[in-house]
């Protein structure tokens, strides 16, 4: 069977087997033609021919357009599959979205990319879907948290030359204690163009993040 929405299996060293599914097919769809009998589908013959993986990961496109059918989605693979893990990987306003949030509340582990919370380079680093203003999608951040039972895992990719200062720093370091996540990933961005971050602020970003009350893993 050839597949169009399931990507290469990948075995992870945190998650162990895990099946990816894209979306990258899909532009603005309605609710009526989201194509979950198909996903799901394809998810069974894998499971057929290979067995269950550890998790079955979503990677959500920043389209609100498509939010209601990946919760549905999330909804029909529970139901039939009860003891599945499900994953998903999104830009963090997806926290915020009223479509999205029932589905990703029954996700076993959400991880979402934030990398800064200083307005003046917020829209630069963080392309959100959504106009929402900085300080909505932090507090909307922290209440999906309180209502979330799964893991929550937080990236954050710090450009040089942009991000890459002790305020936003700081400002991550507060926002993080607040909505304490199970673990952060910090990374630093090298493409297009843009150079690695300093090893110098490679170096207080690991004594920054040396005693927090998560995990915190290092990509640089």
């Amino acid at each position: 069977m050839d597949y169009k929405f399931i990507s290469e299996v990948q075995n992870d060293n945190r998650f162990g087997i895990v099946l990816p599914i894209q979306f990258d097919l899909l532009k603005t769809i309605s609710v009526k033609d989201f194509p979950t009998e198909e996903i799901v589908t394809e998810i069974n013959h894998f499971i057929f021919q290979n067995g269950n993986p550890d998790y079955i990961w979503l990677r959500i496109p920043n389209n609100p357009y498509l939010f209601h059918g990946i919760r549905l989605l999330i909804k029909v693979i529970k139901k039939a599959l009860p003891n599945q893990k499900i994953g998903t990987y999104a830009n963090c306003s997806i926290l915020c979205n009223e479509l999205a949030q029932k589905g990703l509340l029954e996700c076993d582990f959400i991880a979402v990319n934030i990398n800064s919370i200083e307005p003046s380079n917020f829209g630069k680093v963080n392309p959100c879907c959504t106009n929402l203003s900085l300080q909505e999608l932090l507090e909307g951040m922290i209440r999906f948290k309180k209502n979330y039972n799964g893991h929550l895992g937080i990236y954050i990719m710090f450009f040089n030359g942009i991000n890459d200062n002790m305020n936003n720093i700081k400002s991550l370091k507060n926002f993080l204690l607040d909505i304490k996540p199970d673990y952060i990933s910090i990374g630093n961005y090298i493409g297009k163009g843009f150079e690695p971050v300093s090893e110098g602020f490679k170096r207080t970003l690991e004594q920054s993040f040396d005693q927090v009350p998560f995990d915190v893993i290092f990509t640089f």
